[in-house]
């Protein structure tokens, strides 16, 4: 069985056979990628949603992706996109995005909330089989950023609730205007294993994580889109739309960069705290196979706080995110 049949298997089959082809995928020999430029787009999907104002222009050196409209109550885009069912006859749950991109000089000054990279799990048809988000509401995950000016590793489902595995400072330098930067983002979104987000070839977060909301079902942690550029800029009512760039981007089912180590165990631990508790006990899991639990006691954090990081974010920090009226805290074991 080669390595694309292995990734079509766990869009195909249903129940445990789903579970057992998604690891099955995890652990597979990678070697699919597909990168496009301006030159040599193909079956690459130019995508807005407010023409003639946002707008994808081949410019033959780059796209320019026109953003942002006076129009209200309706989500902004100008993105590339690329069905892996539609055209690999497959879907992805390890990952690699990349993209080469250039941010308008007032993009930090304007921009409220955008990804520009992302996973989608977006509904597609895979061999007669319905794969990916179920009811509309889709899993992404994504390079983010925020209206606060913070670039943002965040895994969300519409209606699920969202992970921010990495939270820069504002207007951080490894992501400035005007400049031409090389972005990356690696993980998996149906096991742990390690993540990177680089930046310019620096790593700027890592960790071990699946990135990827737990409570979404197991068979809809796939990838059936990769996307390029402004996506999800809902709140984006400007008079005059910002120019991304975008020179070249790249999918793939592995790291390209020898990064990537498979691990064996779960360093990753879901802990939920009641929220009218006094204290809670959080029970981390070992972080090696023979180790013994470690059980430790803390006051909760209130559903107000807001989680921070640092371009070497600590390997137990904790990001909150409310879910039911609980806080969910994901924490990396080193």
């Amino acid at each position: 069985m080669n390595n694309k049949t292995l990734r079509q298997a766990g869009a195909v089959l249903t129940g445990a056979a789903v579970v057992a082809a998604l690891v099955l995928n995890a652990i597979t020999p990678p070697g699919w990628s597909k990168s496009f430029t301006p030159s040599s787009q193909g079956s690459l999907w130019l995508q807005q949603n407010n023409p003639p104002t946002e707008r994808v222009d081949n410019n033959l050196t780059h796209w320019s992706l026109y953003v942002g409209s006076p129009n209200t109550g309706v989500t902004h885009y100008a993105r590339l996109r690329y069905g892996l069912p539609e055209f690999e006859g497959m879907v992805l749950t390890r990952f690699y995005l990349a993209e080469v991109i250039r941010l308008p000089a007032n993009f930090y000054a304007v921009n409220n909330d955008m990804r520009i990279l992302n996973t989608d799990n977006y509904s597609a048809r895979l061999n007669g089989v319905t794969v990916g988000a179920s009811g509309g509401a889709e899993l992404r995950t994504s390079v983010y950023i925020t209206a606060d000016r913070r670039v943002r590793v965040r895994s969300e489902h519409q209606g699920r609730g969202n992970i921010d595995w990495y939270i820069s400072a504002p207007e951080p330098a490894f992501l400035s205007p005007g400049e031409w930067h090389t972005v990356e983002l690696f993980g998996n979104l149906a096991a742990v294993e390690p993540w990177y987000f680089r930046v310019d070839g620096v790593v700027i977060a890592q960790g071990v994580a699946m990135l990827s909301n737990p409570s979404v079902p197991v068979a809809e942690r796939i990838m059936t889109r990769a996307v390029w550029g402004a996506d999800g800029a809902y709140r984006l009512v400007i008079p005059t739309p910002l120019e991304l760039q975008i020179r070249s981007v790249t999918v793939a089912d592995t790291d390209p960069n020898g990064m990537y180590q498979p691990v064996t165990n779960t360093p990753t631990a879901l802990v939920t705290i009641p929220p009218a508790s006094a204290t809670a006990t959080r029970t981390v899991g070992p972080p090696t196979a023979t180790a013994a639990p470690v059980t430790r006691t803390a006051t909760p954090v209130p559903p107000s706080a807001t989680p921070t990081n640092t371009a070497n974010p600590v390997p137990t920090e904790c990001h909150f995110y409310d879910s039911g009226g609980l806080e969910i805290c994901i924490r990396r074991v080193p």
